[in-house]
C-alpha cells in the first residue's frame, strides 16, 4: 500500500499537466496515492483511470469545503498560476486536523534574493513571496520547489535566439552560471520529493547549468561562428517593465542571471533521469523555431 496521500491541485495546466505525468507514474507504482483536485468546469478527461477526483475551487472555497477536498491528504502541490490560491485558501489549509505534513505552494522558480522579492517592478514575483510568507506565518510546513527559468521560455524570448544566434544578455551574464528546466524534468523531481521521509523547506532542481560563455561556445559549436552578442540594458529593462507584469517578469529573469545572482541551495537531481543539455536545448530550439524575432 503507498505510504502517503498526494494531492495536486492544478493538473489541467503546461505545468499541471507535467506533474500530473509524473504524480500519476508514481502512483500507479504504488509510491503514493495520488489525488487530483480541480474546478468543477474542468477538464479531467487526462487524469488516468484510478486516480480519484475531488471538486475545489481554491479561490471560491470555504473552509469546510478546503477540508472536506483534503480529507485524509498529508502533501498539497499547488501548480495553478499566479496566485490564485489566496490567503482565505491558506488559512483554511493552515486549520486542517491532522495537518498537512508538507505544502508545496506554486512557486517554481528561482532563489529569488531578497530585495528581488519585494521589487516593485517584479510584481509576479513580489506576490507569489507575500503568499510564501504568508503561508508560513500560518505555520504551514512550506516546502518551495525552486528551478531554472522553463526551456521553452529561456529559448523562446529570453534574448537567446538559437535559431539565428544571437544572445542579448544583461551585465556580466557572460561569466554568470544560469540554469533551464524542461517541465518533465522538474516533474520527475517533485515526484520523487514528495515520497522523501520528511520533506525540507525548499529544493532547487537544476537541469542544465551554465554561464553566457559556454551557451555562447555552444552556439558557435552549433552553427560554425560565434554568435552575435548585444547588451540588454538598464533602460530594456525599464521599458519592459512599463510592458506589463509579463516582459517584467521577463527582464527580472534577465538581470538576476546578469547580476550573478542565481544560486542552487539543496540541489536535488531525480533518480534515473538524465537532465537536458544546453546542445540539446539548443538543436530543440532550432527544431521548433523558438525565439526568432521574437524578445522579451
Amino acid at each position: 500500500m503507498p505510504s502517503r496521500t498526494v494531492a495536486l491541485l492544478g493538473a489541467t495546466g503546461t505545468l499541471g499537466s507535467n506533474l500530473l505525468t509524473q504524480l500519476a507514474a508514481a502512483h500507479a507504482a504504488g509510491k503514493l496515492r495520488l489525488v487530483v483536485l480541480h474546478r468543477a468546469s474542468s477538464d479531467t478527461s487526462s487524469v488516468p483511470a484510478g486516480v480519484e477526483k475531488r471538486v475545489l475551487d481554491p479561490a471560491a472555497a470555504s473552509e469546510a469545503d478546503v477540508h472536506a477536498a483534503l480529507k485524509g491528504v498529508e502533501v498539497l502541490v499547488v501548480s495553478t498560476p499566479g496566485t490564485a490560491a489566496g490567503e482565505p485558501f491558506l488559512r483554511a489549509l493552515a486549520s486542517l486536523t491532522p495537518a498537512l505534513t508538507a505544502y508545496i505552494p506554486s512557486w517554481f522558480t528561482a532563489n529569488w534574493t531578497a530585495e528581488e522579492e519585494v521589487d516593485p517592478a517584479k510584481q509576479y514575483i513580489v506576490s507569489k513571496a507575500a503568499l510564501r510568507r504568508k503561508a508560513e506565518d500560518l505555520g504551514l510546513p512550506v516546502t518551495t520547489i525552486r528551478n531554472g527559468l522553463f526551456e521553452d521560455s529561456f529559448f523562446g524570448g529570453f534574448g537567446v535566439n538559437a535559431v539565428d544566434n544571437k544572445l542579448t544578455l544583461y551585465g556580466d551574464a557572460l561569466s554568470a552560471k544560469f540554469s533551464f528546466s524542461s517541465l518533465p524534468y522538474i516533474g520527475a523531481a517533485v515526484a520523487q520529493i514528495v515520497t522523501l521521509p520528511k520533506l525540507e523547506s525548499k529544493y532547487t532542481v537544476v537541469e542544465a547549468e551554465f554561464t553566457g560563455a559556454q551557451l555562447a561556445a555552444a552556439l558557435e559549436k552549433k552553427h560554425g561562428k560565434a554568435p552575435t552578442v548585444s547588451k540588454f540594458t538598464d533602460e530594456d529593462v525599464a521599458a519592459a517593465v512599463a510592458k506589463g507584469p509579463g516582459p517584467g517578469l521577463g527582464a527580472g529573469w534577465r538581470t538576476h542571471w546578469g547580476k550573478g545572482h542565481w544560486t542552487s541551495p539543496n540541489r536535488f537531481d531525480p533518480e534515473g533521469v538524465a537532465p537536458r543539455t544546453v546542445e540539446q536545448g539548443i538543436e530543440l530550439a532550432i527544431e521548433q523555431n523558438l525565439g526568432a524575432g521574437a524578445a522579451w
